[in-house]
């Protein structure tokens, strides 16, 4: 698995893993309004939001053109303190550039409407659960409607917990939020102490900005990707050689598992 991230400086009841604590690995549950007697709740509420995105899709007026074979979309939300779903976080995705931004919008509007009613294993202020449900339509040649495909891969088991990267940094890192100021502040220390080239840059009046993309493998190793902007073959390598050498010792996690992560960052340089 691969995630993606940004960083800016100037950046079913099932028990999925054995390690860790039984709060830290049960994933978050939530039922709402109209799936209190389900069996499955992840299932009730998926079909709950895949019945509204069938609405949206299929009415021609949402579409500026409906010529793609295939859609996806993807639902995120958060839960808040008051054990709602936070309006804020709520969020709907689709690169397809056919659909209305009214229809997006609606479908928004609909899932912080959603009535919470119960909360199983809520993750409390440590950890934060980041529900994400993606659903798949493929366009009927015959009834020229989006008709939804299930696939393993779009399967809804409740809110997955990420936890950041950490560095051999000492910092506040306890909760979500706190854990991020961590890690961004790790690396911007580490940039800071090591990227020591002032005499270079007066000398060769050297200014602008590296782009380095890079990723963290689940055994906390560094490559950079991509690497982009100024063009200073000197600077650039130093860059890189800065970035490969983070000193991560853990690699970013969903629910508990170690996974591989890529993040972008900026090399802003100013001559002085």
């Amino acid at each position: 698995m691969k995630i993606i991230n940004f960083l800016c400086f100037i950046v079913c009841f099932n028990i999925s893993y054995s390690q860790g604590s039984v709060e830290y690995f049960l994933k978050e549950q939530i039922i709402v309004s109209g799936c209190e007697s389900a069996i499955d709740s992840n299932k009730c509420l998926y079909e709950m939001l895949n019945e509204e995105l069938d609405r949206q899709i299929n009415d021609k007026k949402n579409f500026k053109r409906m010529s793609s074979d295939s859609l996806t979309i993807h639902i995120s939300f958060l839960i808040d303190d008051e054990n709602e779903i936070d309006d804020s976080s709520v969020q709907v995705f689709t690169k397809n550039k056919e659909i209305s931004t009214k229809s997006i919008r609606n479908v928004e509007e609909y899932v912080k409407n959603l009535s919470v009613q119960q909360i199983l294993n809520p993750k409390g202020s440590k950890f934060i659960a980041f529900h994400k449900l993606s659903y798949t339509y493929v366009l009927d040649s015959n009834t020229n409607k989006y008709m939804s495909q299930e696939e393993q891969s779009n399967i809804y088991t409740g809110g997955d917990v990420k936890e950041h990267p950490k560095l051999s940094f000492e910092c506040d890192s306890d909760g979500y939020y706190a854990s991020l100021e961590c890690f961004k502040k790790g690396v911007s220390k580490h940039i800071g102490d090591n990227f020591g080239y002032d005499d270079y840059i007066k000398k060769h009046n050297v200014q602008g900005t590296i782009y380095i993309a890079y990723s963290i493998s689940a055994n906390c190793k560094v490559k950079a990707l991509k690497i982009g902007g100024l063009e200073d073959d000197f600077l650039r390598e130093r860059a890189v050689a800065i970035i490969e050498s983070l000193p991560v010792t853990k690699a970013l996690t969903i629910n508990g598992e170690p996974v591989e992560t890529t993040y972008a960052i900026p090399f802003v340089i100013r001559n002085k």
